[in-house]
This record gives structure tokens, sequence and C-alpha cells, in this order.
């Protein structure tokens, strides 16, 4: 397998840190290891007629997307628990 292509599938789904928050704009850079991304959109359970505006915080454990491996087309697509932002509780009960 080239090593282009290696370094396509590697960057299709990775994990990073909320380093800006543009609430303005609806956008948020994410430091991936060396990767600083460009602005980018994040997931919403709801954008339509009703909607919830829970913008990520700096700091914050995220999941993003790029299209075909190529970081200038990620996006948000969740949020992570993490030691910096545990979970509120820690029992189903």
């Amino acid at each position: 397998m080239s090593a282009e292509l290696m370094r396509l599938l590697s960057n299709i789904i990775r994990t990073g840190i909320i380093s800006e928050v543009d609430e303005k704009s609806w956008r948020v850079r994410v430091r991936s290891g060396e990767l600083e991304t460009g602005w980018l959109r994040w997931n919403t359970t709801r954008a339509g007629a009703f909607n919830v505006w829970l913008p990520p915080s700096p700091g914050e454990q995220v999941v993003i997307a790029c299209i075909g491996g190529n970081p200038e087309t990620a996006m948000i697509i969740g949020s992570l628990w993490s030691d910096a932002s545990p979970a509120p509780g820690k029992s189903l009960k």
C-alpha cells in the first residue's frame, strides 16, 4: 500500500482537542497531534426549525471525520469524556 494511501486512511477518523471557538461563525479549530485544523463545523442533535445550541468548549476532546482522509473537509462528529473532562457520574443508577 502506498504511503499516500496510508496517510489518507489514517486521517479518515481522528481524535483531537478543541483549541479555539468562534461562536459567531459556528466554527472551531482542533489540534490532533501535529495537525491544527482550519475552522470546522460541529455536530448537533437538531439544526432545523427546532434547534439546539451547544458549542464545544476549548480543551474538549472530540472526534473528527475527514471526507476522503482530507483534513480540509473535516467536521466534528462527537465528543469524548476524558481525564480533563470526566463524565458527570460514574454509575448508571
